[in-house]
């Protein structure tokens, strides 16, 4: 299901763009090119070269919030993971700090996080190979505005499905509220984690381990911005940031951890492009979503396009749950999901469930 609202420039209170895109942005490269003329301000072009390079790189004053992934994408292939790449991030007063690349392909920073304060500007350099040298523009870390508080709330509301049919959904909606914003401008990004109760309605009573755990899902694929004018020393108040359709996570116990992100308006400009685009390309195929031209080049080969974005910024969180005792509609249970022929696994031993920990997180 997809929402979408249109972006707006605000003075007090914001709006936002709300779509969903998968959490390694990656270029459906011939799609792309039928869109070019939708987006504003990029201008999305093609290079006919392989091995293109595509960047994900993120430094906020949060150590989970300290890495670079880098990707080729072939012309006639999947995206490949980078693993042999020299990954280096370097500020304006001389300090440099190498990243080391972790088993997943993330390069983190070699010797502890990075101290990421407001004012700072900060450079990406990727070396690979004898043909790239990439490096990003400076990007300055703005004055961080923090977010205060999150609440959910159940409730109906009208969603128009990808056919372009409005209908009457019941679900949960997530808001925030921030502290007052510290710049004239600021520019925020939301995403956010969930974790769930799970009681497997058919567990042993000889396994004590099976029958109760969390389901932890951390919701990379969602992005939620908001740019916010003329508004220094005020509060954003309820904001909306997603609404999620009742299903049986809500069951027992739902609960969220939202995090907010100040960003710079490059950032913001680079998102929304990337959210105009995929809205403009929307259908019932939901083809994958595209990256674009960002703020990094390799300077070996300046023709050479590279794709994706160095982000800089500053992180802040908030909690909120909601149980079924909060919830006045009907919501499906565990036990209706295990009524079929070949229940499956997680039905008798909720550890086998993805996303499963029998330890409680500090925000559920």
């Amino acid at each position: 299901m997809r929402f979408t609202n249109p972006i707006q420039r605000l003075q007090i209170a914001p709006g936002g763009v709300r779509k969903r895109i998968t959490s390694n942005l990656f270029c459906a490269f011939a799609l792309l090119l039928t869109c070019v003329s939708c987006i504003e301000p990029y201008e999305v072009e093609v290079p006919k070269q392989d091995n293109i390079l595509i960047v994900e790189s993120m430094l906020l004053d949060h150590p989970d919030y300290q890495r670079t992934r880098l990707y080729f994408q072939h012309q006639d292939g999947p995206r490949e993971l980078i693993y042999n790449a020299i990954v280096s991030i370097s500020n304006k007063a001389g300090d440099s700090w190498p990243l080391v690349v972790t088993y997943d392909g993330s390069y983190v920073p070699l010797s502890g996080s990075i101290v990421v304060a407001a004012g700072d500007e900060f450079q990406l350099e990727i070396a690979i190979g004898d043909s790239i040298r990439a490096v990003s523009t400076w990007e300055k870390v703005p004055e961080p505005s923090e977010i205060d508080t999150a609440f959910i709330e159940a409730k109906y509301r009208s969603v128009v499905n990808n056919r372009g049919i409005e209908t009457t959904s019941k679900g949960i909606e997530i808001f925030v509220s921030t502290k007052p914003v510290a710049s004239e401008n600021t520019y925020l990004r939301w995403t956010y984690e969930d974790t769930y109760a799970y009681d497997a309605p058919m567990a042993s009573d000889l396994c004590s381990e099976c029958q109760y755990c969390y389901i932890q899902e951390e919701v990379e694929n969602f992005i939620e911005l908001a740019e916010v004018l003329n508004s220094k020393g005020k509060v954003l108040s309820g904001k909306s940031i997603e609404f999620v359709e009742f299903d049986e996570r809500f069951g027992i116990r739902f609960a969220v951890l939202v995090k907010q992100l100040t960003i710079t308006k490059a950032a913001y400009e680079y998102y929304k492009s990337i959210n105009q685009l995929n809205e403009a390309r929307g259908s019932i195929f939901d083809p994958p979503p595209a990256v674009l031209r960002g703020n990094v080049s390799n300077n070996l080969r300046p023709t050479e396009t590279v794709y994706g974005f160095f982000e800089v910024g500053k992180y802040s969180e908030a909690s909120a749950r909601i149980t079924k005792s909060d919830i006045d509609f009907l919501i499906p249970s565990f036990y209706e999901n295990c009524l079929v022929p070949n229940p499956g696994t997680d039905c008798f031993d909720c550890r086998t469930r993805e996303g499963a920990t029998k330890i409680r997180p500090d925000y559920f």
